[in-house]
């Protein structure tokens, strides 16, 4: 893949987790890009310049030259290219998705072994709206069956990029 198709792919991502309501990830993803990728350069330093003398054609003249100092190190940000930003979402989405439906799977599945009459979770929104989420182990599942299709879409996109 080209870099105008990597530009392309990661403007079409973006676009997709926006309209998915996972907008928040597109968001981190773009603070991450605006940032930059960090790394570390080492650069010569110097101290207080010294006098030394030279001879010049008019005569003796004092020259001033900085002595070397220690070499420092510090971070330096650079832009991602096309690639790396198609990798940033890629990363993103195996984050927001496909960990926390292995999480809710394990959650759930502890319940289920440690609770026999255990059915579903839910959580309770304290916003005006106040909306329910319930879980139970069959969604999960679901859930689960999906973001491993979904690993491997991804996975088969990491290998073109």
């Amino acid at each position: 893949m080209n870099a105008h198709e990597n530009a392309e792919l990661y403007n079409g991502l973006m676009d997709i987790l926006r309209q998915h309501k996972l907008g928040w990830v597109a968001d981190e993803v773009q603070r991450q890009v605006i940032a930059g990728k960090l790394f570390e350069k080492q650069v010569d330093t110097y101290t207080s310049p010294r006098s030394i003398q030279i001879q010049a054609f008019r005569g003796d003249e004092d020259l001033e030259l900085p002595s070397s100092g220690p070499r420092k190190t510090f971070p330096v940000s650079v832009e991602y290219d096309p690639p790396e930003m198609v990798e940033l979402i890629i990363d993103a989405l195996e984050r927001a998705v496909i960990a926390t439906a292995e999480m809710e799977h394990s959650f759930l599945t502890f319940f289920v072994e440690q609770l026999p009459e255990f059915s579903a979770l839910q959580f309770d929104d304290e916003s005006e709206d106040g909306a329910h989420n319930q879980f139970n182990i069959s969604d999960t599942n679901d859930r689960l069956n999906r973001c491993k299709l979904l690993k491997e879409s991804l996975d088969a996109l990491r290998r073109e990029i």
